[in-house]
């Protein structure tokens, strides 16, 4: 390989490197607005566990949190009856499918089955035995966190933050 040919490669490679790590740095960033809540703030007072989640730029909540202790990212959603899941993901955390249920959502009726999650984790919130629904119609990517988690919480909504306490 002659220099030049070696000179081009180089200067090749630079770029491609350099491509590669705007393109890392950027998702970064581009994640963060989507969900500015990947470590939501959390504390305790007393027996009162709180977490303070804030609104992304589309001014809904999404919070990284847990399922059965896999990490999923929730869109608060309290037009919701159940947590809601894909199919898919509920296969892959182990739960079963119960009674085949009806679901009316916002494209339309699907069907779902209900099912029960071990648990479920937000910031320093964790609740047991949280009644969900499973459908293949819900994206694999986010799981609806409905009223059959959020009921058990006070919601105090402010100046774009979610104050979530349990």
């Amino acid at each position: 390989m002659s220099e030049q040919n070696l000179g081009r490669f180089m200067v090749f490679a630079a770029c491609i490197l350099f491509v590669g790590l705007l393109t890392w740095l950027f998702q970064g960033a581009l994640e963060r607005q989507h969900n500015p809540n990947i470590s939501p703030e959390t504390s305790s007072f007393g027996a009162v566990d709180q977490v303070v989640l804030r609104r992304n730029r589309s001014s809904h909540y999404i919070v990284s949190g847990y399922l059965n202790n896999h990490r999923v990212r929730f869109l608060v959603d309290t037009g919701a009856t159940d947590v809601a899941l894909s199919q898919r993901l509920a296969e892959k955390i182990g739960l079963n499918a119960g009674a085949l249920v009806m679901l009316s959502t916002a494209n339309g009726v699907a069907t779902g089955y209900r099912t029960v999650i071990d648990s479920v984790v937000v910031g320093n919130i964790e609740l047991k035995g949280i009644s969900a629904v499973m459908s293949s119609g819900i994206d694999d990517n986010v799981v609806l966190l409905g009223m059959s988690f959020l009921k058990h919480l006070e919601m105090i909504q402010r100046d774009g933050t979610l104050l979530l306490r349990h």
